[in-house]
């Protein structure tokens, strides 16, 4: 489905049951990576997909992470739903924070995954390197200079074959100069953190252990930071819906269905 107005980029939806707002990483592809939305929808979801000012070309490259927070926003209001409940992977659990902080009434649960909060000097370093990559040589270039970063070794180990696929989607419909916009509106993107406690709406931190881009320690430190959480921590890297697709929807389901019960009390 595609909104009437120009100002946004489309959505998709998949499914036909509870609404399920899906906001990708950096790197989201176009196409839905692995099964995840497939399994989404066979639990009884339907699942919304938002695609971000910088992934899709022909809305320019003239935007900050703010207009991609509004165009979410939009989304929101044009669903016509009482509350909806957010899944955010790597950016997009950020924005979901965002998004919790600004409109809390319409929104229901969060679950996220492998989300950037703190500042993190390795990480830095490597965002760094990956903006120079992308800006020098190219969207090409980047992309197979970060995939080992992205997935954990042992995955890309098991599922070499794969690779190509991977690129395939993550270039589908790109450009180096959106990415490019993207990449520094999220850099220059500041949320505050001093406002984490003051979110009243149940979410649950899923930490990947291999995770190299959100440390598991730092989806720990955010987990203790919000009022109403749960944590969970899952045996993949960052790309948590192509490596672990399974049991993470199954993770989020029972978050959705049965809340905080049962959580760490370390995290309520």
């Amino acid at each position: 489905m595609k909104l009437t107005t120009k100002k946004i980029p489309d959505f998709s939806e998949y499914g036909s049951g509870k609404p399920l707002l899906f906001l990708g990483g950096l790197l989201q592809s176009k196409e839905p990576l692995g099964d995840f939305v497939d399994q989404a929808v066979i639990r009884g979801y339907k699942v919304i997909r938002v695609g971000y000012r910088g992934h899709v070309c022909k809305f320019g490259n003239d935007f900050t992470l703010d207009d991609i927070i509004s165009d979410i926003k939009e989304v929101i209001s044009y669903l016509q739903v009482e509350k909806v409940d957010i899944f955010g992977e790597a950016l997009g659990g950020t924005l979901a924070l965002v998004l919790a902080q600004q409109i809390p009434e319409k929104i229901g649960r969060i679950a996220i995954a492998g989300a950037v909060c703190f500042r993190d000097r390795e990480r830095h370093q490597r965002f760094k390197k990956w903006y120079s990559t992308l800006k020098t040589e190219g969207i090409d270039c980047f992309i197979e200079e970060s995939l080992p970063d992205i997935f954990s070794s042992g995955w890309l180990e098991r599922n070499s074959h794969k690779v190509a696929d991977i690129k395939s989607l993550l270039l589908a419909d790109r450009s180096s100069d959106g990415m490019i916009k993207l990449f520094e509106s999220a850099a220059r993107y500041r949320m505050d953190i001093s406002r984490l406690s003051s979110i009243k709406v149940p979410v649950m931190v899923i930490g990947g252990k291999h995770d190299a881009i959100a440390r598991a320690d730092h989806s720990r430190r955010l987990a203790k930071k919000l009022p109403l959480s749960k944590y969970k921590e899952l045996e993949s890297g960052h790309a948590m819906t192509k490596e672990c697709s399974d049991i993470l929807i199954g993770t989020i389901d029972d978050f959705f269905q049965n809340g905080l019960k049962n959580s760490n009390s370390a995290f309520i």
